[in-house]
């Protein structure tokens, strides 16, 4: 990924009433730029961004 992966909320903080909600460990995932533009830009289904375990990662 790199040394400065790019933080992504899977909700837009746009969608929250209290845009502090957004930053929760739950709707934060690490991306890579390129890939985090792709999700901004809608080229990545909402699907298929959510956070992993540590575990998850680890076993990549």
């Amino acid at each position: 990924m790199g040394q400065e992966p790019d933080v992504h909320h899977i909700t837009l903080v746009r969608e929250f009433d209290d845009p502090q909600e957004a930053h929760t460990m739950d709707n934060l995932v690490a991306l890579c730029p390129k890939c985090h533009s792709n999700a901004e830009w809608g080229n990545i289904p909402d699907s298929e961004i959510k956070p992993r375990s540590a575990d998850e990662s680890r076993n990549q």
